[in-house]
């Protein structure tokens, strides 16, 4: 079978888009199965030779689930710096105040509640510079310290050549 070029290449991706967008959302299938079969579907119709489909997939999701753990990552240590430091606790307190005063006035207090989510939207910049800064701080030393166990073990091992080649002779 001759590999699909041109337009009709983009006539098959829609297509396939689709049929992600049908399967997952129409019939309740398993989006990752989903992916599979189509991915594999469409390479075939386009004329891939299965080992490509399987590269080409390999590659496509090990690139997206590399980025999407990347930021799952520093989601959650970001997460558990605020909640440890007690910023979190101080956003949400800020948050029910801001509408606290908003119910207890029983109509709308712009003002208030302007203030109030200002005051929130300044804890939350100020957390998570502070906590922007510790991961790259802690990086900074976690490479200093790589660094320097490195040239420990390479200190070491050469004194430990000096010794056994001085005691060979």
């Amino acid at each position: 079978m001759e590999a699909v070029q041109g337009s009709a290449l983009l006539v098959y991706a829609l297509v396939a888009v689709i049929a992600l967008i049908v399967l997952i959302a129409k019939f309740k299938m398993n989006p990752f199965i989903v992916l599979i079969v189509v991915s594999l579907v469409l390479g075939l119709a386009v004329g891939m030779p299965m080992g490509n489909i399987v590269k080409a997939f390999e590659t496509g999701v090990g690139n997206a689930l590399g980025h999407i753990a990347l930021v799952v990552g520093l989601g959650t240590m970001l997460g558990k710096m605020m909640a440890e430091s007690g910023g979190a606790e101080r956003i949400a307190n800020t948050m029910i105040k801001a509408f606290g005063e908003l119910a207890a006035a029983g109509a709308t207090n712009q003002t208030a509640l302007s203030a109030s989510i200002s005051e929130a939207l300044v804890n939350t910049a100020l957390g998570i510079s502070t906590s922007a800064l510790s991961i790259i701080m802690y990086n900074i030393f976690t490479s200093k310290i790589d660094n320097l166990t490195y040239a420990i073990d390479e200190t070491g091992f050469s004194i430990v050549q000096t010794f056994a080649a001085s005691h060979n002779k």
